[in-house]
């Protein structure tokens, strides 16, 4: 009759069939053998939820005898668990160090040092940009994910700690609680603080290349210098023009200072190039150490929602212990007494359907899947099939589509008043 009326209140009536100061009968038939299966398989159902929780409380029963050891206990309630807080792996840090491969000799060979160094700075500092962001969303995502899934313990063994085992679980809660409050996570980062970093050793190595020499004011520099160097030894030719064998070895001797010469002014080329190459390194080592503290920032929150979550699951663990034996086995009793009465109900009600002497192994039925050792109320649903049947509704050659097997068809007549 329930359903009639939720039938008829969420489907169209078709126009014309049901007018005012009219009366209706309303007719409603039924599959009795479709009733009498979902009685059957709903009393079923009960009957093994009952045979779970006696199941149940006879291992509960069973691990009341068993103590647990030492080993097991330190183990499963009194190792920690560490919530990790990591940046997504996309971001490769070495993409956020400068590169110096191609500085050459001189700042404008083999290619121009400013745009060199422009375009790894703006690629760098977008990148560390874009990385920023990723140590709130790491912090977030390890809160909502990772703490949430690991901050209890849920391992029934706990019942079994001895007093001595419960006092060292109190003992390791409390170390943990130690170590959450003396964690400082007051702050990630300081964004102002690294920009300042960075635009410092931007500024050095700005100056690095603009100290440096272009590669045709190098040349022009060098040859000057030796030209000039070279003049200086033309009086000792002139002393030994008319000594071919002096003259032949100031020659020779001009040429070697000449040359060591123009190799120490190379070698000043390449201390300078060092020198650069030095000023990049340490744009790197700026960057490292900016990395290090947000990592070092991440360690920290990690450290502190491990031990927050090490402390939950403790107090979990001793929760457990607190719920003894005897109290798990009364709530179990007491879900047993409910669904007991459940089907007295039940077989009240449909005692035309249900047929209490077919339960066999023939009828296969999962019980509820509850935790029966939680003081709960639980909702035992009859099992109804999973289908969609068409019926006539309100008269012939009218159907709707209903999501259950045992109803044939709801219909209306009308009824004649007589005075």
């Amino acid at each position: 009759f329930l359903t009639a009326l939720l039938l008829l209140s969420t489907n169209e009536i078709p126009s014309g069939v049901l007018r005012s100061n009219r009366v209706y009968s309303l007719n409603i038939k039924v599959d009795s053998c479709c009733v009498k299966e979902l009685c059957n398989s709903y009393n079923s159902k009960l009957i093994a939820t009952i045979d779970k929780i006696s199941n149940e409380s006879t291992k509960l029963k069973e691990k009341e005898r068993e103590p647990i050891d030492r080993d097991t206990a330190e183990l499963y309630f009194e190792t920690g668990v560490t919530v990790p807080v990591s940046v997504d792996s996309y971001f490769d840090k070495d993409n956020m160090m400068a590169k110096y491969e191609k500085i050459g000799l001189s700042k404008d060979c083999p290619g121009s040092e400013y745009d060199y160094w422009y375009d790894q700075y703006n690629s760098i500092e977008k990148l560390f940009i874009k990385y920023l962001r990723e140590p709130r969303r790491a912090v977030k995502t390890a809160v909502k994910e990772k703490f949430r899934s690991m901050n209890k313990n849920t391992d029934e063994r706990a019942l079994q700690l001895s007093e001595f085992q419960k006092e060292d679980v109190q003992g390791f809660l409390e170390e943990e609680e130690e170590t959450m409050i003396s964690t400082k996570t007051t702050h990630l980062y300081d964004t102002a603080k690294y920009k300042e970093q960075m635009e410092e050793a931007d500024k050095e190595i700005r100056r690095g290349i603009s100290q440096r020499m272009t590669k045709k004011k190098t040349i022009i520099v060098s040859l000057v210098a030796a030209l000039v160097y070279f003049i200086g030894f033309i009086p000792l030719f002139l002393g030994n023009l008319n000594n071919s064998k002096s003259f032949m070895f100031s020659l020779g001797m001009t040429g070697v200072t000449v040359g060591a010469f123009l190799i120490v002014g190379l070698i000043a080329l390449f201390i300078f190039r060092h020198k650069l190459i030095n000023r990049f390194k340490h744009f790197n080592y700026v960057m490292s150490g900016i990395l290090g503290e947000i990592q070092g920032s991440l360690d920290d929150f990690s450290l502190y929602l491990s031990s927050a979550c090490n402390v939950m699951r403790e107090f979990s663990v001793l929760d457990t212990t607190e719920n003894s034996y005897a109290k798990k086995q009364n709530i179990l009793n007491n879900h047993k007494r409910i669904i007991i009465e459940k089907i007295k109900e039940v077989n009240e009600l449909f005692s035309n359907y249900i047929e209490n002497d077919a339960i066999s192994a023939d009828r296969i039925v999962a019980p509820y899947d509850f935790d029966f050792t939680e003081m709960c109320e639980y909702q035992f649903d009859m099992p109804y099939s999973d289908v969609e049947k068409s019926i006539v509704f309100i008269q012939e050659g009218n159907e709707v589509t209903v999501p259950i097997d045992y109803l044939k068809s709801v219909t209306v007549e009308r009824e004649e008043l007589y005075d």
